[in-house]
């Protein structure tokens, strides 16, 4: 199951599919090639990371899940983004990443992609990103917790922390 290779766009053979459905989550779905190209990318920042691994495949498609359902919730909640703000943060991880690997064309090496593919693909993860960042701060931000309360909490689970 899944190999560097198969994330690699070789002809499949015959009676082999192209690409196959892991999960659909709302509206959304998650095919193997959206799992495939986040392990993949996981092992370029980890080389230790083994991409046959079942249980990193679960907890990685595990964690996409969660990601969409929390979307899902978002647009439920007629939770917005705008354009500007999903273009600013995307040309800011751009211009990390280029930094980061050297070129552009390094980046398109490692995201074994075109940079305008690249782009379409990070516009949708950013978007998602935000939409789950205001969820949180719009259902979570008027929490408050005494030092109080924290030193109680942190004394009662130090061992486990």
């Amino acid at each position: 199951m899944g190999t560097i290779s198969t994330f690699s766009q070789t002809e499949p053979k015959e009676g082999e599919s192209l690409d196959k459905i892991v999960a659909i989550v709302g509206d959304e779905i998650i095919m193997k090639s959206d799992l495939d190209g986040q392990i993949y990318f996981l092992a370029q920042y980890d080389k230790s990371i083994d991409i046959n691994d079942k249980e990193l495949r679960k907890k990685v498609l595990d964690n996409m899940i969660d990601n969409l359902l929390l979307v899902n919730k978002a647009k439920l909640d007629s939770i917005i983004v705008s354009d500007d703000e999903i273009s600013q943060r995307m040309e800011i991880h751009l211009q990390s990443e280029i930094q980061r690997f050297g070129s552009e064309k390094r980046v398109e090496q490692v995201y074994g992609m075109s940079m305008a593919r690249i782009k379409n693909e990070i516009k949708d993860k950013i978007k998602q990103n935000l939409l789950v960042n205001q969820l949180i701060m719009q259902h979570f931000s008027d929490i408050k917790i005494s030092q109080k309360e924290f030193d109680e909490f942190y004394s009662q689970k130090a061992d486990s922390l």
